[in-house]
């Protein structure tokens, strides 16, 4: 990785840990912009405002003031949530971010973009009512049921632990997810099965535009707390199962050299760069060339599932038969209105055939399944 990339990983490694960690005010302004590409910002908040010159300082307190804010309004929405499902008697699961943010040192580090809890399937259109009684406003359903009610609150309701893993397969073993539960209403994973998910998780991210190093500090996270507690033979049996061995031991290969400071290979090194440059949600170009190898048919594939999606797709997200049409109008108005990423996607369409074989031959060594 090049110096900047190197600093960065250190501090993150040095915010985790609660390390003196020293750099140039134009440094901290770079990695600054690292932080907030990725979503970790608040995570390195207590170094960088210190080692930033003012007008930066400034720049970072507002975010910091923000996320704290933000970090509030969203346990208490979860706690509404909590008590809603409590009230009524619904099994619920929390997923993702609210799940392991009780592993960062503080549970502010851990930036959400949303709640997102797993039920019952038979329970979904109850909870869509309950919500709705709350005040919250139902946004759309696609793989998930989406709801907000205010600026920085986002539910996500799911119904499985993954919402579409067909690439491995994987949706089979979380078949039945529910093992724990202290009051049979809130349910957690094993810590086996909790890691594996959080490991296919970031692949889904990976294989379809990229994933950023949060997703990969969760899992180092999750294994510095749990090492005595999991038994990594039976992860590897069933990665192994599903075709993500491979993947899996790159990913623990990077996670050994970002945080255990092991050298790396030449491909672990393109592995790290790969992610970083991904930053927080995955690049558009990088979800077009997974998508595609180059054909017109594959290009045509593309800009339908992008602008105008399957009927399927659409019965998902409109009730009544008789309002298709409209969603398809919508769909275009929504492209127009975010003209940035639509412009990102249609230039993407240009890459050649040899980038995307070098592409998919890079992530074939990576591990993933194409």
């Amino acid at each position: 990785m090049n110096k900047l990339f190197n600093e960065f990983i250190k501090l993150i490694g040095c915010s985790v840990n609660n390390e003196e960690y020293l750099c140039t005010s134009k440094d901290a302004e770079y990695l600054y912009e690292l932080c907030e590409y990725h979503k970790i910002t608040e995570l390195t908040y207590p170094i960088l405002y210190n080692l930033a010159d003012e007008t930066l300082a400034k720049k970072i307190k507002k975010y910091h003031d923000i996320n704290q804010y933000k970090a509030l309004m969203q346990q208490q929405t979860y706690n509404e949530i909590k008590e809603i499902m409590y009230q009524n008697n619904i099994k619920f699961m929390p997923l993702k971010g609210i799940k392991v943010r009780n592993l960062y040192p503080q549970e502010s580090f851990r930036e959400m973009a949303d709640i997102d809890i797993l039920v019952k399937k038979y329970d979904l259109s109850r909870i869509k009512a309950l919500l709705k009684n709350a005040g919250y406003s139902h946004l759309h359903k696609g793989h998930h049921d989406v709801f907000n009610k205010q600026e920085f609150i986002t539910i996500e309701v799911h119904e499985t632990v993954l919402d579409k893993q067909r690439e491995t397969g994987l949706d089979e073993y979380f078949n039945e997810p529910w093992d724990n539960t202290t009051d049979e209403t809130e349910y957690s994973m094993t810590l086996e099965k909790e890691y594996i998910y959080l490991i296919s998780h970031l692949y889904g991210h990976f294989r379809l535009g990229g994933v950023g190093v949060r997703f990969v500090l969760d899992i180092w996270l999750f294994q510095r707390e749990y090492r005595d507690k999991i038994n990594f033979d039976n992860v590897l049996k069933v990665l192994e199962k599903y075709g993500l061995s491979n993947f899996y031991n790159n990913l623990d290969k990077l996670i050994k050299y970002w945080f255990d400071g092991e050298n790396p290979t030449e491909l672990i090194e393109q592995f790290a760069e790969y992610i970083i440059c991904s930053g927080a949600y995955g690049l558009t170009e990088n979800l077009v060339k997974d998508l595609q190898n180059g054909s017109t048919k594959d290009i045509s594939y593309i800009v339908k599932r992008k602008f105008l999606l399957s009927n399927k797709e659409v019965e998902k997200r409109v009730k009544y038969k008789v309002l298709m049409p409209f969603w398809y109008v919508y769909r275009v108005i929504f492209a127009i209105k975010n003209f940035k990423e639509t412009k990102n996607w249609l230039h993407s369409l240009k890459v050649n055939r040899k980038e995307i074989s070098k592409h998919r031959e890079k992530m074939k060594q990576f591990g993933v399944n194409i």
